[in-house]
């Protein structure tokens, strides 16, 4: 159904690898493995290679707009209601959420009265990250998750 729905986009994509595990996958994992596409394929499209990325940053500086648009972005979206799992024992790695938050960053929906503000405070890991953190306010109730 998602692959006939996007059959017209030329920007949004269907990548079934998580579905096609045999087990349940990590978040962490599966961040992975998307970012790791995204940084082939935009090297791939850019003409460059691991060891012509360093030319590449040479040429138009470090700082350069250009050398930074070679390595992709990539964030995790989700609600608040799964930002604050990251606090319930054992079922986040300490590690994972780390990486999560260090390496890719997350853009969080609030919902309802949770106070993520007060939360990603509380939280040293969180706290130590928030500027990798984009909330972004619900202006709307909405509870369908």
């Amino acid at each position: 159904m998602i692959r006939r729905a996007l059959e017209t986009s030329d920007w949004i994509t269907l990548e079934p690898w998580e579905s096609q595990q045999e087990q349940w996958v990590e978040t962490v994992m599966v961040l992975r493995h998307h970012y790791n596409a995204l940084f082939h394929q935009s090297q791939a499209m850019s003409g460059t290679s691991l060891e012509s990325t360093k030319t590449l940053k040479q040429k138009y500086n470090v700082d350069s707009p250009k050398a930074q648009s070679v390595v992709p972005r990539l964030k995790l979206l989700c609600g608040a209601d799964v930002l604050k799992t990251f606090d319930i024992p054992n079922l986040w790695k300490h590690e994972h959420i780390e990486e999560i938050v260090q390496k890719f960053g997350l853009v969080c929906i609030s919902r309802g009265d949770v106070d993520l503000q007060k939360f990603i405070d509380e939280s040293n890991i969180l706290f130590k990250h928030r500027r990798n953190i984009h909330v972004v306010r619900e202006w709307v109730v909405n509870d369908i998750r």
